[in-house]
């Protein structure tokens, strides 16, 4: 093997790996603070090693990236040539004159505040990209991802890292559960539905492009039917599906390569990930059907749906040109097409600086071939908060002080248009940080660029204009977990003690902090329980030094919002870690049903981990089902696909890698 074969093995590799969950930005900045003093040495180790593991990703790509230079190519990132694709647009546009006119006085605004403006020529998008690998690349040589003196760490296309305000959005008397959601009303993609009926489900711990569906209408279950949609290869791999009223929606990514001759006999291979949305009928569940095929460039990053419209986050990096002086045909290999299309300049939103892509559509499942409207956005990387009514980006910038740009879309039937953007002081460290309500947009940040980290909370209005804010909040401590619930605002900071902090929101230009309430340990996640409880889950800590004693239930009574207090707890002393901190969908949690289930792991002689359900009633925590779950499954799936688990009646199911597994409730 010489040298540039090894140098193309490597960019391909580092490409396709993924950086597991645990190590994104916002789990690696609170995990690295805490662990020297509060983690396992094993849970150190492996954090240092998947940290290793990241690095050497991010080097392997720049140095093939580096190499890549080097070496004549052709375009890159295409099925077909630019000139095809330019072609097949021109022709398109042709066929559909009006409705293209009509799509950009509709769909396309010249700005969306001070962070994005719209592109005016793909030249100009090429210029901004160009101008970014001349700052970052050869003028600070080899500095990757080094910006003013901040390193960055870019989050793998799977983070989501966008997630979940929970309601149970069961359809009539069903009795059976959804997933857990960020937004109640918008629908996310997981790896196991059912319609109470039937399971669907995919196996995400390898390579793998099957739908198993599994029948539980009986006493036992049923391995009813393998479907594998037509369209779909063997390099393909299912990340997510949806479910409901009869169709199915899978959403897969491909990886693409071709052989790349510059004519001089100088060979290169060109790769690129697409990502598909396939709609499948599921009116006959044991023999699904094929209906269409969506298909966007680039490496999944989320989905959300609202009604029958589907809207695709994918987003694409390194957009740098491989030449020195424009040419259109060649820059349009290089930047990401929609249904084979690149996306129209005048779609084009460009940041002040960035060279990755995020491109957003939006499909109506009922004519699933057929996009709505799609966006694409040059910037340097940001996180995704989906309303019932609005999609907002948003992003840290880091300079002498922290700031974070938020851009809001709106999203009526599925036309995804900019309106305004908005920057705050400080940095969204928790997903449930941001939060939508009636127009107005609640933002939690923490600012850790002084002295001493403050936080507040701020409140933007439909034209994201400032309303009113609250500043100065718990110096010393950062955001941990927030939850709103209609004009209440609870969130928890964390030092070596749990304050939770309630705020009254009902007047937007005059938020008031009502409430604090100190207890040990902290809380990652908060979830409705009922209309007077919020259940908490985290840790529980050494109130001196801060050492980590267990994960934590916490039952908080929220009745007379002033006056919280902590109505139950429970510390599971021999459990180290568990997914539900840092994944929500992993929690399978029901005030009805009188459950809350999760996975947790112990560190203390290897890795075991466990499935284990609670029941809660007059202040205590009862453990109904315990159950250990594969071995090494935790870290297996802690890559982005922790475990699931779903009720349906009196029976929880739980996919524990490739097997899924019943429980009766007690």
């Amino acid at each position: 093997m010489n040298e540039q074969e090894m140098l193309e093995q490597l960019k391909a590799a580092a490409e396709h790996i993924e950086i597991p969950d645990e190590i994104k930005p916002e789990q690696m900045r609170r995990r690295l603070k805490e662990g020297t003093k509060t983690a396992p040495i094993r849970k150190i180790a492996r954090w240092r090693h998947s940290l290793a593991a990241a690095i050497a990703v991010v080097l392997c790509g720049g140095i093939a990236f580096a190499a890549s230079r080097l070496v004549p190519t052709g375009s890159a990132d295409s099925e077909q040539s630019s000139a095809e694709a330019v072609s097949g647009m021109a022709e398109a546009e042709g066929k559909d004159e009006k409705h293209q006119t009509e799509s950009i006085d509709s769909y396309a605004v010249a700005s969306i505040g001070e962070t994005y403006r719209q592109a005016e020529s793909y030249e100009e998008v090429y210029e901004l990209v160009s101008e970014y690998y001349t700052r970052y690349y050869t003028q600070k040589n080899w500095g990757w991802g080094q910006k003013d003196g901040y390193w960055e760490v870019e989050e793998s296309a799977d983070a989501a890292s966008f997630e979940s305000y929970v309601e149970e959005l069961n359809t009539g008397a069903a009795d059976y559960s959804t997933t857990n959601l960020q937004t109640e009303g918008v629908d996310e993609g997981d790896i196991i539905k059912t319609d109470g009926h039937f399971i669907y489900r995919i196996n995400t711990t390898g390579q793998n492009i099957r739908l198993l569906i599994t029948d539980i209408s009986g006493e036992t279950m049923e391995e009813a039917a393998e479907y594998e949609a037509p369209s779909l290869q063997a390099s393909d791999s299912l990340r997510e599906v949806y479910a409901a009223d009869g169709r199915m929606v899978l959403l897969a990514e491909r990886r693409q390569s071709r052989l790349m001759d510059d004519g001089e006999d100088i060979y290169q291979v060109d790769s690129r990930t697409v990502t598909k949305a396939v709609t499948i009928d599921l009116s006959d569940p044991l023999h699904p059907k094929e209906l269409g095929v969506y298909e966007q460039e680039g490496g999944y990053v989320t989905s959300r749906m609202i009604g029958d419209i589907l809207y695709l986050f994918t987003r694409k990096g390194e957009l740098f040109p491989e030449e020195t002086t424009y040419d259109e045909e060649k820059f349009l290999g290089i930047l990401p097409c929609v249904q084979g299309n690149p996306v129209p300049y005048h779609n084009i939103y460009l940041a002040e600086e960035g060279n990755t892509a995020m491109v957003i559509s939006s499909v109506d499942i009922r004519m699933p071939e057929q996009s709505i409207d799609s966006k694409l956005l040059v910037d340097d990387g940001s996180e995704i908060y989906v309303g019932k009514e609005a999609a907002y980006l948003y992003s840290p910038y880091y300079r002498d002080d922290t700031f974070t740009d938020i851009a809001k879309f709106t999203l009526k039937d599925g036309k995804i248009v900019g309106v305004n953007a908005h920057t705050l002081p400080g940095a969204v460290y928790d997903t449930f940080a941001i939060h939508e309500q009636d127009g107005y947009l609640r933002v939690l940040t923490t600012d850790e660029s002084q002295t001493e980290s403050v936080n507040a909370l701020y409140i933007l209005d439909k034209d994201m204009e400032p309303m009113g804010s609250l500043t100065g909040i718990a110096k010393g401590e950062e955001i941990y977990a927030a939850r709103f619930i209609g004009d209440i605002g609870y969130f928890v900071t964390y030092h070596n003690t749990d304050p939770l902090f309630t705020a009254d929101l009902s007047d937007p230009a005059n938020p008031k902090l009502i409430g604090q309430l100190d207890v040990t340990g902290f809380s990652d996640y908060l979830h409705v329980w009922d209309s007077d409880h919020l259940l908490g889950i985290g840790c529980e800590t050494d109130p001196d030094d801060g050492r980590r004693l267990g994960i934590k239930l916490s039952m908080y009574n929220i009745s007379d919002p002033a006056n919280v207090y902590e109505e139950g707890k429970c510390v599971i002393k021999d459990m180290d870690d568990s997914p539900a901190l840092f994944d929500y969908k992993s929690v399978l949690i029901s005030s009805e049903k009188n459950i809350i289930g999760l996975e947790m792991c112990d560190y203390s002689g290897g890795a075991t981990n466990y499935y284990t359900v609670f029941s809660y009633e007059d202040g205590a925590f009862k453990k109904i089902i315990d159950e250990t779950l594969e071995e090494g499954a935790f870290h297996v799936l802690s890559g982005g696909n922790t475990c699931r688990s779903l009720y349906v009646g009196d029976k929880i199911y739980v996919v524990d890698g490739e097997e899924l597994r019943c429980f009766l409730m007690e």
